[in-house]
């Protein structure tokens, strides 16, 4: 996560100076039950440790979550609450990966 979240010019709308965990803690707050909403589930949702096999990564946190399909992981986007949240996310998250395993 970022020290400070960087949020873009115009979206701050008063939190200018919160950290990423903050911010990512106001994405979530949305994001799991929006999940759920479109057929999902987290599975896991954990700090990160360390790698165990691979090149090394050093991440904040680790979140796992089952879909039935790529269609209604994309279908997060069309409720209002996920996408007028999302860009908490992207405040929040240094760098980021989305993995999907399908079928």
């Amino acid at each position: 996560m970022r020290d400070i979240a960087s949020y873009p010019v115009g979206l701050a709308m008063g939190e200018v100076g919160i950290s990423g965990d903050d911010a990512f803690q106001r994405y979530a707050a949305v994001s799991m039950p929006s999940l759920e909403k479109v057929g999902g589930r987290f599975l896991l949702v954990a700090p990160f440790s360390t790698m165990f096999i691979g090149v090394a990564e050093d991440w904040d946190l680790v979140a796992i979550g089952s879909n039935l399909n790529a269609d209604a992981l994309l279908s997060l986007f069309d409720l209002k609450d996920y996408r007028e949240t999302y860009y908490h996310r992207t405040a929040a998250c240094r760098d980021q990966k989305v993995s999907l395993r399908i079928g």
